[in-house]
């Protein structure tokens, strides 16, 4: 750890250490790397996860009882032979719960006796429509995916079903936050990892910028100094910028290659001579 934080510190500002670099292997420094990524993780993965608790944990308590007091009490739903029926005269809108704060107005509409139209999507205002023979779900503005019916086995649906269903699902409801603290980890390492495809792009111009003065850099080099150089901009858009807005749109494009190519000449400049460098 203590090796780590020095390499962290000395990867933001030491000249002494990037005159050095060439000393140590280029998997060294990919090493210090994952482990920073290992480390941005479970960063990401503790304050975002923190952060959503109270509403999984309100919404494990009260997404049952909600959606069974959604469902009319008196509708009863059959589907058999790849048909749908319902037992009553008009469509039949189940709502979304009172505070789910969804973009729809309702859940379902089951509309198993009038002939649909794509329009229908927007007039029900609901992301699922049952029809005859299908289950209409919606994509894209006035459009839906079409599913049949075909294949759904004999069933006939009423409050009673919702209730057993949600009776069963219950017990494993209680997985829903070490899954989705395991999502966020996977997730954060994914998108931390897509770092090195930066550090490549900024490598390069580190190279041709070397180049251009003279100093015959092996771009193996220029990757490993990037790789170092790249520490502030990964702590500063990367996890800071990341845990304040997800998506950072007010980010300029380029700002991590950027910073990352301006440390590295910053680190990688002697005072009197120009550094030199081992070819490897």
């Amino acid at each position: 750890m203590k090796i780590f934080i020095q390499t962290f510190w000395n990867s933001i500002y030491s000249k002494e250490f990037y005159r050095n670099l060439s000393n140590q292997t280029l998997s060294s420094s990919v090493s210090y790397y994952f482990v920073l990524i290992l480390f941005a993780s479970v960063i990401f993965t503790s304050i975002i996860g923190i952060s959503l608790l109270p509403t999984v944990n309100n919404l494990v308590q009260t997404a049952g009882p909600l959606i069974i007091k959604s469902f009319p009490e008196d509708l009863v739903i059959e589907i058999k032979n790849g048909q749908a029926t319902h037992n009553k005269e008009e469509p039949v809108t189940i709502p979304f719960p009172l505070g789910s704060n969804m973009p729809w107005r309702n859940a379902v509409v089951v509309d198993t006796k009038n002939s649909f139209s794509l329009n229908k999507i927007e007039e029900y205002d609901a992301p699922f429509i049952l029809t005859k023979d299908s289950l209409i779900s919606y994509e894209n503005k006035g459009q839906g995916k079409i599913t049949s019916l075909k294949n759904v086995p004999n069933v006939t649906i009423d409050r009673r079903q919702i209730v057993s269903w949600i009776n069963t699902i219950q017990p494993f409801l209680g997985w829903i936050m070490p899954i989705m603290f395991f999502g966020l980890f996977i997730g954060g390492l994914f998108i931390y990892t897509s770092f090195f495809v930066r550090i490549i792009l900024a490598s390069l111009f580190i190279w041709i910028f070397y180049r251009l003065k003279k100093n015959s850099l092996p771009f193996k080099r220029a990757y490993q100094m990037a790789i170092h150089a790249s520490t502030m901009p990964f702590a500063l858009i990367g996890v800071i910028g990341m845990l304040l807005n997800p998506f950072p749109s007010l980010v300029p494009p380029f700002s991590f290659t950027i910073i990352t190519v301006i440390i590295t000449i910053i680190n990688f400049t002697a005072k009197s001579e120009e550094p030199v460098v081992s070819p490897v």
